[in-house]
C-alpha cells in the first residue's frame, strides 16, 4: 500500500464519500493494491456515541453544574449548554445504542414520530458529547469550532488543544490504521469549509509522528479559491501538496512516479506557500465510483443508498445567487447524452450486484428532465427495482405526464431549489421560472405521490418582508405537497453575480475580514438587511403553522426516502379537562427542580419546578401548585376533588394550565 485516502468528520451519515470512490474507480486494477480508503466521517459518529464515552462526558456535565456557584455563575451560556445535557444525559446513555440501530431499521421510517425519537437522540447524543469541549459543539451536520477569523495563529492553537478539540484524541487511536508501515502518500479530502480544522488536526498529528508521509489535500472546497489561490498559502505549513479541481489525473502521476515532482494540478508547498506549475491539465472522462472499501453496515440508514453523479453539473447555471459558474470543474468532460441513461443503468446494475445497492442519490446540481425520464422509462421496461434522488429544477418539462413517467421509474423524492415565490424576486434571481410554475408543479407532485423538499432562503436583495410573505403563501398553499422544507438566508458568496454587480442590486458589500471565508457581508439600500432577513427567519421557525415542515429532527435528507410522504393529522383527541377524571404524567415525562431559570437563562432565589417530557425533550415550567395537584390525582383523587377548596379564579388558572400540559401530552387522563 502506498497511499491512503481519507474523508473527514462531518458529513452525510447514509452514505460513503463519493469523491474518493470517484478517484478510486478511475486508478483502476493497476494501482488497485496500493490503495486503501477510510470513512473517518462515520467511525467518528460512532465514537462520539459510543456508550461509554456519552457516561464520562456525562460525569463531566454533573461535576461541573455541580461546582457552580448559582449566585455569581458568569458563564450562564455555558451553564445553560450542561443544564440540558445534564437533564437529558442519563435517557441518552440508556437509549443510544437503541437508537442507532432503529436507524438503520426500515420498521423505524412507518412514521415521523417514531423517527423523531431516535433521529433526536442521535442529534442530542453529539451535544452531550461535545460539552467536554465546550464551547466547540458537535452536529450531525458540522463541527462547530468558535473561531472568528481562520489565520495562521488561531489554526495552529486550535489544532493542538484537546480542551477545545475533539478530534485529537479521535485521531491518535485511528492513525495506526490509516498511516501504515509502507504508506508513502495520504490524500485528504476536504469538501466544506467545516472540514478544514478536521482536516489540518489530522495533518499536524501525521507530520509529527509520520514525517516521511507526503499529505496532499484535495475535494470540492477548493475549488472556491480558484481566483484567489495565495490565500490557501496557510495550508502550506501542513500539507505537501493541494489539488484544485478533479484529481483523477494527479493521483495517477503520483502513484505512477512515486513522487509528487512535476505532477499537473498540484500545487507544491515550500513551507510557506504553495507553488503552481506550468504543466498543462488534461481533461478526463469520470469512472465508475470504486466503494469497495466502505463498511456500508455502519451507515444510519435501512438500505444502501450510494451517491452517483451524471457529470452534468447545472445545465442552467444562470442563477445571480449562485457560483455554479465560477467553481464548475472544466476538466471534467461532459458525457454524450445520446446513451447516456444505458450507462447510468448499467453502473446502478453493476452496485446492484457488487454493493447490494438499490437507492441512489443523483449529486449533480439539476438533473435535466429528458435525462431522468430516459432513466426511468429504462427501469420500468426492464421492470428494475431501483430508486433515486436528487436536484431538479422547476422546469415548463416537468408536466403531469413526465411527472408520472419519473414516479413509475424509481424516483423517490424530488429536491427543489424553490429560493422565492414571488415573481418579481425570481427574475432578479434569474431562476427561469415563476410562481404558477411552481405552484403546479409542487400540486402535481401532490397528486402523483412525489415526496418533494423544496429549499428557500429569505433575505436576496431587494426582497421585501411582503415578498417574503408571497413565498409563505405559497408554501401555505402546498403543506401536503412538500415533505420537507429547507429554509435559511441569502449569503453574498465572493464569486456569484450579485458579489460582481453590487450597485446593480443595490448591495454595498462589508468585506469579511477573513482570507478564506466564502461570503462577505452588506447593507441594501432597499428591502430586508441580513439582521432582518435572519428575524423573519426564526418567526417562520417558530410559528406553529410550518411545525409540520419545519420541526422534525431531520439528520440526513437521504431519510426522507423512507419517511411517509403524508403527514399523519395527530389522531382526534379531547384536549378539554374533564373534572370528575383523573390525570397523570405520561411515561417518560418527569419532575425536576433547579434555580437556572431555563426560560430566562439566569439564576432564581427560589428552585423553579420544570416537566420534562424526554419523547421529545420539550420542558414546561410548573408552579408547586400544579404539581401538588398532579400528585394528588395519581395517588387516586379525580380533579373536582382535589380542587374543591380553592376559590373560582385560582380553579380557573389551575384548569387552564392542565388544559396546556394535557395538550402537549404530558398528562393524559387515566
Amino acid at each position: 500500500m502506498s497511499v491512503s485516502f481519507v474523508s473527514l468528520p462531518m458529513a452525510d451519515l447514509c452514505s460513503p464519500p463519493l469523491g474518493i470512490a470517484q478517484i478510486v474507480g478511475f486508478l483502476g486494477d493497476k494501482f488497485k493494491h496500493e490503495i486503501m480508503s477510510y470513512d473517518l466521517n462515520i467511525e467518528f459518529i460512532y465514537y462520539c456515541l459510543n456508550k461509554e464515552n456519552l457516561k464520562k462526558n456525562l460525569g463531566y456535565v454533573k461535576k461541573y453544574i455541580n461546582s457552580v456557584d448559582k449566585d455569581s455563575c458568569q458563564e450562564i451560556d455555558k451553564y445553560r449548554f450542561f443544564f440540558e445535557c445534564n437533564f437529558t444525559g442519563e435517557y441518552l446513555c440508556k437509549n443510544i445504542d437503541s437508537a442507532v440501530c432503529k436507524l438503520k431499521n426500515i420498521d423505524t421510517y412507518h412514521s415521523w414520530a417514531d423517527y423523531c425519537k431516535y433521529s433526536s437522540i442521535i442529534e442530542r447524543s453529539l451535544k452531550l458529547f461535545s460539552a467536554r469541549y465546550y464551547p466547540t459543539q458537535i452536529t450531525s451536520g458540522a463541527i462547530l469550532f468558535q473561531l472568528k477569523i481562520i489565520n495562521k495563529e488561531s489554526l495552529e492553537k486550535i489544532i493542538i488543544d484537546k480542551k477545545i478539540n475533539p478530534l485529537i484524541d479521535f485521531y491518535l487511536l485511528k492513525i495506526s490504521s490509516i498511516i501504515q508501515e509502507n504508506t508513502k502518500f495520504l490524500g485528504i479530502s476536504i469538501n466544506y469549509l467545516e472540514q478544514v480544522i478536521p482536516a489540518v488536526t489530522l495533518a499536524k498529528i501525521v507530520k509529527t509522528r509520520h514525517s516521511d508521509v507526503k499529505i496532499v489535500a484535495g475535494g470540492a472546497l477548493f475549488s472556491a479559491y480558484k481566483e484567489r489561490i495565495n490565500e490557501l498559502d496557510i495550508f502550506s505549513a501542513y500539507f505537501d501538496g493541494l489539488i484544485i479541481d478533479a484529481g483523477e489525473n494527479s493521483w495517477q502521476q503520483i502513484l505512477e512516479n512515486k513522487s509528487m515532482e512535476n505532477i499537473e494540478g498540484c500545487l507544491i508547498s515550500t513551507g510557506n506557500r504553495f507553488i503552481k506549475n506550468k504543466i498543462s491539465r488534461r481533461t478526463l472522462q469520470r469512472a465508475r465510483p470504486d466503494f469497495h472499501h466502505f463498511i456500508f453496515e455502519k451507515y444510519l440508514t435501512p438500505k444502501v443508498i450510494l451517491p452517483y453523479t451524471l457529470s452534468i453539473g447545472c445545465y442552467w447555471g444562470k442563477c445571480t445567487f449562485c457560483a455554479y459558474q465560477s467553481y464548475k470543474d472544466n476538466l471534467v468532460c461532459k458525457p454524450e447524452f445520446l446513451g447516456l441513461d444505458k450507462k447510468i443503468i448499467k453502473d446502478f446494475d453493476y452496485f446492484n450486484e457488487m454493493y447490494n445497492a438499490s437507492y441512489f442519490y443523483i449529486v449533480d446540481e439539476a438533473i435535466p428532465p429528458l435525462l431522468a425520464k430516459s432513466i426511468a422509462n429504462i427501469i420500468s421496461k426492464e421492470e428494475l427495482s431501483y430508486k433515486w434522488y436528487g436536484e431538479m429544477r422547476f422546469e415548463s418539462a416537468l408536466d403531469l405526464t413526465m411527472l408520472k413517467n419519473i414516479k413509475e421509474g424509481g424516483c423517490a423524492l424530488i429536491l427543489f431549489g424553490l429560493e422565492s415565490g414571488c415573481d418579481r424576486i425570481l427574475e432578479k434571481m434569474k431562476k427561469g421560472t415563476s410562481s404558477y410554475l411552481i405552484n403546479r408543479i409542487l400540486q402535481d407532485c401532490g397528486k402523483l405521490g412525489i415526496k418533494t423538499m423544496p429549499m428557500l432562503f429569505f433575505g436576496f436583495p431587494t426582497e421585501s418582508e411582503s415578498d417574503a410573505m408571497e413565498t409563505l403563501e405559497l408554501i401555505k398553499n402546498n403543506m401536503e405537497n412538500i415533505q420537507f422544507l429547507g429554509l435559511g438566508v441569502f449569503l453574498l458568496l465572493k464569486n456569484i453575480p450579485v458579489h460582481m454587480f453590487p450597485d446593480k442590486y443595490n448591495v454595498k458589500i462589508i468585506p469579511n475580514k477573513d482570507n478564506l471565508a466564502l461570503y462577505d457581508n452588506y447593507n441594501v439600500s432597499n428591502g430586508m438587511s441580513q439582521s432582518e432577513a435572519v428575524k423573519l427567519l426564526n418567526v417562520v421557525y417558530k410559528s406553529g403553522y410550518y411545525n409540520i415542515l419545519l420541526n422534525k429532527v431531520l439528520i440526513s435528507r437521504s431519510h426522507l426516502i423512507f419517511l411517509p410522504k403524508e403527514k399523519k393529522t395527530e389522531e382526534i383527541y379531547d384536549y378539554n379537562i374533564n373534572l370528575n377524571k383523573k390525570y397523570i404524567l405520561k411515561s417518560k415525562c418527569y419532575f425536576f427542580e433547579n434555580k437556572y431559570d431555563w426560560f430566562n437563562n439566569c439564576f432564581s432565589r427560589n428552585n423553579i419546578i420544570y416537566i420534562c417530557n424526554m419523547n421529545n425533550y420539550s420542558i414546561f415550567k410548573i408552579s408547586k401548585q400544579i404539581k401538588n395537584i398532579i400528585y394528588l390525582m395519581k395517588n387516586g383523587k379525580e380533579l373536582n376533588k382535589v380542587i374543591e377548596n380553592y376559590n373560582v379564579s385560582s380553579k380557573e388558572g389551575i384548569i387552564n394550565s392542565l388544559y396546556y400540559l394535557h395538550r402537549e401530552r404530558v398528562i393524559i387522563e387515566i
